[in-house]
């Protein structure tokens, strides 16, 4: 089956995934988390992206991220790719691919999906902190290279109410409705978002934003001709 092709639209948010091949370790430690880390803010300053939230996780990673043109997002995620594969394969004593083909992205409605979307990055590994920019939405602990995006700036006029509203959204997580979206979003490459602001996005965009259904389409009942006397 042909892919679909990647919607991306300069100017917005996109949430981006990409897990290991077949499930395997994309970092087994600290020193590796920090590496990733690392050469994500590189390549997305050469690139000319905004990144406003990450989190890695032994066996994938997430970003949120604004790309000034179409293109510097797959430019960010293979030339990311590449060096860090290359530096986990001198560092392990490994040969290989590491990553699990094409990666996954939806571009995100700005505002409350924003939001939702970095909550969901930075709730995803709790027991690790230090391994996503939660600590830096927070207020406890400095991370450099975010780009904190607007619908974080409009959540209070000091960074005290900012960080205190922060650990709220942190705290009540997403409902199941919107998991589910993020995860259908994700899957499908669709943006996320509400319909009719989906429905605005089809002019910037050649791709259709509409899923067609599985299989051929139904043929239309055909009616007999009318007889006329």
């Amino acid at each position: 089956m042909a892919r679909h092709p990647r919607i991306v639209i300069p100017g917005l948010a996109h949430l981006v995934l990409q897990g290991g091949h077949n499930g395997q370790a994309v970092v087994h430690d600290a020193r590796d988390a920090q590496q990733w880390q690392a050469m994500v803010r590189e390549v997305a300053a050469t690139q000319r992206v905004l990144l406003h939230g990450w989190h890695v996780s032994p066996t994938w990673y997430a970003l949120l991220a604004t790309p000034h043109e179409a293109a510097a997002l797959a430019r960010l995620v293979q030339d990311m790719g590449r060096r860090y594969v290359a530096w986990f394969n001198a560092r392990h004593g490994r040969n290989g691919t590491l990553w699990d083909g094409r990666f996954r992205s939806a571009v995100v409605q700005p505002g409350h999906w924003e939001r939702l979307a970095l909550v969901w990055l930075e709730r995803s590994v709790p027991e690790h902190p230090g391994l996503s920019t939660r600590a830096h939405h927070l207020g406890q602990g400095e991370v450099h290279g975010v780009a904190d995006p607007q619908s974080y700036w409009t959540l209070g006029n000091t960074p005290f109410e900012r960080q205190a509203r922060w650990q709220l959204l942190i705290d009540g997580g997403l409902s199941d409705a919107q998991s589910v979206a993020l995860r259908r979003a994700l899957r499908s490459g669709r943006p996320l978002g509400e319909d009719g602001w989906r429905t605005q996005l089809q002019p910037l965009t050649p791709v259709p934003l509409q899923l067609r259904p599985r299989g051929r389409p139904p043929k239309r009942a055909t009616r007999a001709p009318i007889l006329t006397r």
